[in-house]
């Protein structure tokens, strides 16, 4: 009987380098990936074929007064309602006046604010776009009370905020039921919450002796997906709390983050201590991990994009880097 082979995947890198420290990035609504810096009133894209990229001004004329006191903290980047990028923002001090909220800009590079202007603001530590059409966020206070704010795709501010009442969830994505899901760590346990629409909060799972990585949360195969930092893992969840674990395959570093997209059947993870980039199948739980390294340089990957030709790109500070996996 013939037998056959496979050959054994592979990763090919490219790397482009970044017009400043990338922040956080996300895959736009055009399809290209787009970017915001550690530090500043920016925003840029990169163009998924030619790698050409592209920076715009993210910082509308009304926010001068606040930016000149104490400065614009970019937070993050999602991709929002028609067509935008929306840019979560925070200006000002404990204990001052100051303002929370999101810059939206165009693909085109037109940015508007939807800010809140107030005394001790809040801070966006992540944001999704609803099953509403709505976007999103999770936020904490100066006090570090967490909350889950809307904010209303054809109105500017926030419409009603979830108080959520428990610790350290930074990630929030829409699941398949259409829900806002989160990962927590209470204590030594990790927890996965969901969050209505209309406010219902509930601890779905709580995984004893689990330390989640709450910074990365995905939505794919039906399932919500969260990563193990303490035990080196990736972790699925059913919408009923059902969780089956597939272990990373090499000695994991302790944080990273998670990534799909619609066209893939993967979900990616990255291990950025260690300079890896990994991969588990939906259908089969098969689970793949490379290094990264050109011509003897280790990078370390924080947050990763995947576009449409499942091309994998990862945030590493002043470099971006296109990775792609055959087989």
């Amino acid at each position: 009987m013939p037998s056959t082979s496979t050959a054994p995947a592979t990763l090919s890198v490219t790397q482009y380098t970044a017009p400043y420290l990338i922040g956080a990035l996300t895959l736009g609504p055009d399809g290209n990936v787009w970017f915001i810096p550690q530090s500043g009133t920016t925003a840029s894209v990169a163009n998924v074929s030619s790698g050409a990229i592209t920076t715009y001004n993210a910082q509308p004329a009304s926010e001068s007064s606040c930016i000149n006191d104490f400065g614009l903290r970019e937070e993050a980047i999602t991709s929002g309602p028609g067509g935008t990028l929306w840019i979560s923002v925070f200006c000002g001090e404990s204990m001052q006046v100051g303002f929370w909220g999101f810059n939206v800009l165009t693909t085109g590079g037109i940015v508007t604010a939807n800010v809140v202007t107030q005394y001790d603001p809040l801070i966006i530590q992540g944001a999704t776009t609803g099953s509403d059409g709505n976007v999103w966020s999770d936020t904490i206070d100066p006090s570090n009370a967490a909350a889950v704010v809307e904010f209303p795709a054809t109105s500017t501010g926030p419409a009603q905020g979830c108080s959520i009442g428990l610790p350290a969830e930074s990630a929030i994505v829409t699941g398949p039921d259409g829900a806002l899901w989160l990962p927590s760590e209470n204590g030594s346990n990790g927890q996965l919450l969901r969050v209505t629409t209309g406010c219902e909060i509930t601890v779905v799972a709580t995984l004893a002796g689990t330390s989640f990585d709450v910074n990365t949360i995905v939505s794919a195969g039906g399932s919500l997906w969260v990563l193990d930092r303490g035990h080196g893992a990736v972790v699925r969840f059913s919408t009923g709390g059902a969780s089956t674990s597939y272990a990373i395959p090499n000695s994991f570093g302790g944080s990273g983050d998670l990534a799909s997209s619609a066209t893939s059947n993967y979900v990616y993870f990255s291990d950025t201590k260690n300079g890896d980039v990994g991969r588990v199948n939906i259908t089969t739980g098969a689970v793949q991990e490379f290094p990264i390294a050109i011509s003897g340089a280790v990078f370390h990957p924080t947050d990763l994009a995947i576009d449409a030709s499942g091309n994998v790109w990862a945030n590493c500070g002043s470099v971006l880097l296109k990775m792609s996996i055959s087989n």
